[in-house]
């Protein structure tokens, strides 16, 4: 229904009164009401709930009406969801729920409103949907590794799992210093997360952050007492990954403080 894309409630219901279905599917299965969510536009989906619109029909690629919403920030879509009773934790094929598109997509109003009405904020994902293995990743994860600290924020505020882990072994933090993420590092470390947890294969947050070269978020890794020394299974330490890759600042600053050659 192209109407719903138009924000034209008045076509949307006077097709209705003519029998025009509201769940009703395009090409891609996506129903007038998630077409409506995707646009933001909040009368129509306000009609279409009205009419009996199903917000959890999902289309081919598994997104709902929620998701939708929560992914493209649209705030007063989401609350119009909540108000008639949507079930807001449920996923798609992939285990996405609203709250996980929201975080990934840095929209924070969004985060906060569906963490005030009690969204599950360990709620993770099982399969990939970016270039990343996002295997088991969180919403707090999400928002660390796309920087979107506010969202970090939110999440952290609502009782976020520091330590939550995918199925890898990459925390938040990890993540965020491989990233480069400087803002979100600073305020996952005020939060106190273990700085020496490493994943399978025994990297922890200084050895992800020389790999890339982020001297910042290195200096801050430093000062809240990261191993300098401190090798993976195959031997590497923070020092001997900044030296293979050649990052010579990240180099200088591990040897100011000690580092072994």
């Amino acid at each position: 229904m192209v109407a719903a894309f138009c924000n034209r409630k008045e076509v949307v219901r006077e097709r209705l009164k003519h029998s025009t279905k509201a769940e009703s599917a395009n090409n891609d299965v996506s129903t007038p009401l998630n077409n409506a969510a995707i646009d933001g536009n909040v009368e129509v989906v306000r009609e279409l709930l009205k009419r009996g619109a199903k917000a959890v029909s999902a289309n081919e690629y598994g997104w709902t009406t929620p998701k939708s919403a929560a992914f493209h920030g649209h705030v007063e879509v989401v609350r119009e969801l909540l108000k008639h009773g949507t079930n807001m934790e449920g996923v798609s094929k992939c285990g996405w729920t609203a709250l996980k598109s929201a975080a990934f997509n840095g929209k924070v109003k969004v985060v906060a409103e569906l963490s005030n009405h009690g969204a599950n904020v360990e709620s993770a994902s099982q399969c990939g949907w970016t270039s990343a293995n996002n295997y088991a990743w969180t919403p707090l994860k999400s928002g660390a590794f796309h920087g979107h600290v506010e969202v970090v924020q939110e999440l952290l505020k609502h009782g976020a799992n520091l330590e939550s882990a995918d199925r890898d072994g990459w925390t938040p933090l990890k993540t965020a210093a491989f990233k480069g993420q400087l803002e979100v590092v600073r305020e996952l470390l005020k939060h106190g997360p273990n700085v020496e947890s490493a994943n399978e294969d025994g990297w922890t947050a200084l050895m992800s952050a020389p790999f890339e070269g982020h001297l910042e978020v290195v200096k801050e890794l430093l000062k809240h007492g990261a191993k300098l020394d401190r090798a993976d299974k195959d031997g590497w330490t923070p020092l001997k990954i900044a030296t293979k890759f050649g990052h010579m600042n990240v180099v200088e600053e591990l040897q100011e403080h000690g580092a072994s050659v």
